[in-house]
């Protein structure tokens, strides 16, 4: 029965452990993807003026929209590869 139990523990530390490691990468493109998104709108707010008087509104709008939706794809491949991870260590923990 301990050996058992002992090699369950093992396998799952290491496959929390895998989990983890692949879930790093997308919670970093997440963070990159938010950056882009506050320099993007930091641009924009700092040439609102300049945008008004050339009528590039609907071009900055077009834009802020690109990066929400980069914002919103990284967030949720983030989420999931970190669900994985919670799901994985709340099974193993017994609750």
């Amino acid at each position: 029965m301990g050996l058992g139990l002992l090699a369950f523990a093992v396998v799952a530390a290491f496959w929390i452990a895998r989990q983890r490691s692949s879930a790093v990468p997308h919670a970093a493109a997440r963070r990159e993807a938010v950056a882009g998104l506050f320099g993007e709108l930091k641009e924009r707010l700092a040439g609102a003026e300049d945008l008004r008087a050339n009528g590039g509104g609907a071009h900055a709008l077009h834009r802020f929209h690109q990066a929400t939706a980069l914002v919103y794809r990284r967030a949720w491949r983030a989420a999931r590869a970190t669900r994985r991870i919670y799901v994985l260590a709340g099974s193993t923990s017994g609750c």
